[in-house]
């Protein structure tokens, strides 16, 4: 996979989040665990007009199959 499959930009009517299916779907898939988690942060500048970035937070995988 060469890409992670979205973009973000800032407009006047809010922030758009722009997903290419096939390799965000992909990237989501790759993940373990039911659950994904991102921080969605403000960049400073970007040539292409990108406002925002999206980072994966890694999460600690708990054991699902546990009985008390």
């Amino acid at each position: 996979m060469k890409r992670k499959g979205f973009y973000i930009k800032k407009s006047e009517k809010g922030i758009y989040l722009n997903i290419f299916k096939a390799d965000f779907i992909e990237y989501i898939n790759d993940q373990p665990g039911d659950w994904v988690k991102f921080l969605i942060h403000e960049k400073q500048e970007d040539a292409k007009g990108f406002s925002h970035d999206m980072k994966l937070i890694k999460q600690i995988e708990k054991p699902t199959n546990i009985v008390e």
